[in-house]
This record gives structure tokens, sequence and C-alpha cells, in this order.
């Protein structure tokens, strides 16, 4: 496809449509971005060739970009956490269908879900904690099913089990924690109460005030799953960083909010390069 000068126009990195830029980006009449036009101009052309030959070049397709699933995956996280943890508090000990529903669908669909689309954003943190989480709370809101369904009634040996599972998602999640001493100082405050969680869940196996303990520490992995949720969704979406997150020196730049606006693309198999001369 051919692109005359009067149907493109140049974005710099500013977001201006004033083609002034070095690293301006090359947009025709429907959004396509083709190329940069600095990587074009300086390409090494053969004998012969001319920059007008260039509109005939077929460049890859850009990379696909996916929307950001970390928001979806701390909300099922907090909704999971706050209603497990209001059970453990006493508040509503007969309402075991309805924990076991929101541990299913938000603890584990939901997580998974976010977890998996982290993959294709390269997030192995959040793959890695959103899928692990995710399937947690669905094994948990199934056995809660089971169990309140007659199906599986537990072992005299259940308790001792469970011990041992809570002990090494307990070492699971502190793992984590220390992965997060990189990212922000938040997300570090959330997984520090998630250990204290799995550490009181090993002694509500024998101990009846080690699950209230446990209660209470969902609190805060709750409140600080509900920051994480809120910064990420509106910094993203006003550009800047609204909501503080106190960023690791090692990745504060990370978390500088862009200050341009970037067009929209509309992602093509295969595009033409244009160049405004």
């Amino acid at each position: 496809m051919s692109t005359e000068r009067a149907s493109a126009v140049t974005f710099d990195m500013d977001g201006k449509p004033d083609g002034s830029g070095k690293d301006d980006v090359l947009v025709d009449a429907d959004d396509t971005v083709f190329s940069s036009r600095t990587t074009i101009l300086s390409m090494a052309l053969p004998q012969g060739f001319s920059r007008q030959d260039l509109r005939s070049i077929k460049l890859p397709a850009p990379a696909p970009q996916f929307g950001n699933p970390s928001p979806l995956g701390l909300l099922g996280f907090a909704l999971a956490t706050m209603v497990g943890g209001a059970q453990k508090l006493g508040l509503d000990e007969e309402g075991g269908s309805f924990v076991s529903a929101v541990a299913m669908i938000l603890g584990g669909v939901a997580q998974i879900i976010a977890g998996i689309l982290c993959f294709y954003k390269n997030n192995t943190f959040s793959l890695t904690a959103f899928c692990g989480f995710g399937l947690h709370w669905f094994q948990a809101g199934l056995t809660l099913s089971l169990t309140l369904s007659g199906i599986y009634l537990p072992s005299s040996t259940y308790n001792g089990l469970a011990g041992v599972y809570y002990g090494l998602w307990t070492l699971f999640a502190l793992v984590l924690t220390v992965a997060t001493l990189r990212i922000n100082k938040v997300m570090t405050f959330t997984l520090v109460h998630v250990v204290l969680v799995f550490a009181f869940d090993i002694g509500a196996q024998f101990q009846h005030w080690s699950e209230r303990a446990s209660g209470v520490f969902t609190v805060g992995a709750t409140l600080g799953a509900v920051y994480l949720f809120a910064a990420d969704l509106i910094n993203e979406l006003f550009g800047e960083p609204i909501i503080p997150l106190w960023p690791s020196e090692a990745h504060k730049d990370d978390f500088i909010a862009a200050k341009g606006y970037v067009p929209r693309v509309h992602y093509h198999k295969e595009a033409t390069s244009s160049v405004v001369q």
C-alpha cells in the first residue's frame, strides 16, 4: 500500500503531529504504524535503490499489545481473601457455600486467567503468583464444596497433612515476598501478611486461636491487594503515578509515568512502509 504525504502523519514522542522529532512514528490515515522514520531513512540502501523504492518494502507486523491483567488478578485475590478471612474471624461460620463459590470463581478462576495473561506480558512474577494463589483458592473452594455436600469427609490424619500443606505455602509465599523487594513496598507489605496468614493456618489445624490470628492478617493482605488494584488501574489510565507504590531503587525508572500520548495502533499481518519526504 502506498501512502502519499497528504494521508500520512508523524507523531513525535510528545504525541504532537509535527513530525519534527528524530524518533517520529509514521502513521497512515487509518492509524496503522509502519515504522520509525529514523530507522527507514538510516537503512543501508543497495546501489541504484532510491528512497522512493522504500514504499514497496514490507515490514514485519508489530507485536500485539495486551492490556494489563494485574487488576483482575488483584480483584479476585482481594475479594477471596476478604471473604475467607471473615469466615476465620467468625463473621459467617455457617456460610460455607458462599465462601466456596467466591474462592473458586474469584479467588481461583479470576486469578488463573490473570496469571495466564501475564505470560503474554512477559511477567514471570505475576504469572507465578496469580496462577499459584489461584490454584490454591480453587482447591480450597473445591474441598469445602465436597465437604459440605458429604462427598468428601476429612480423615483422622487430615490436620497433620493440612499443616504440612500450609507449611509449604508459607515457604512459597516467603520466596515471593523476597522477590517483591525488587518491585515495590506495597507489594512487600501485602506478601508479608500473606506469609503470616499461611503460617497461622498451620497452627489453625491444631489450635482455634491460631485460626483467628490468621483471619486478622487477612485484613492486611486484603488492604494491600485493594491498594495495588487501585494503583495499577488508576495510574495506568491517568498516565502518571497518582497513587504511589514506593518502588524499589532497582525498578524506580519503570514507575516513571509516560509523558506523551501514543496513538492507538490497529495491527495488520502485513504493512507497507511509507516515508514522509
